[in-house]
């Protein structure tokens, strides 16, 4: 019996230690700089996992202000980058939400939750204008088509 505690215990450590670790987006965002282009977006990701294209768009009977406010850290540990992100997005159209996956649990009876780094990219200029992090539940499939 004593001869199989270590080859257990050696096992539980490696089971624990390789499970599905949560990623720093900071860490993950410090290849990102404001103005780089899709390619140089695409080139400093290419690792990590993508999730989900968005249009920044005004949704249905919301104004603009009120999309504004909505871009924004609303937990504590949300964060965007720059701080003033969404008073600079114009939500004509023209800019892009690229989601990449920090960490994913699913809950029972919740179903998943994500945290997800979301870079913003304008297609007119072909500029990273910024990005956050932030929190959905549900999978990706299932996300509104707009940001």
């Amino acid at each position: 019996m004593n001869k199989l505690r270590i080859p257990i215990f050696a096992f539980l450590a490696f089971i624990s230690m390789s499970g599905c670790q949560a990623k720093d987006p900071k860490v993950i965002s410090s290849h990102l700089k404001i103005g780089m282009t899709k390619a140089e977006l695409n080139s400093a990701l290419k690792e990590e996992s993508f999730l989900r294209e968005q249009l920044v768009a005004v949704y249905p009977n919301r104004s603009v202000k009120e999309m504004k406010g909505i871009i924004g850290p609303h937990d504590p540990s949300e964060w965007c980058y720059p701080e003033t992100l969404g008073d600079q997005l114009r939500f004509d159209g023209n800019e892009k939400v690229f989601s990449y996956l920090i960490h994913k649990k699913y809950v029972f009876a919740n179903g998943w939750f994500f945290d997800y780094l979301a870079v913003f990219y304008d297609q007119k200029n072909d500029k990273v204008v910024g990005w956050g992090f932030f929190h959905e539940i549900g999978k990706p499939e299932t996300w509104n088509d707009n940001f």
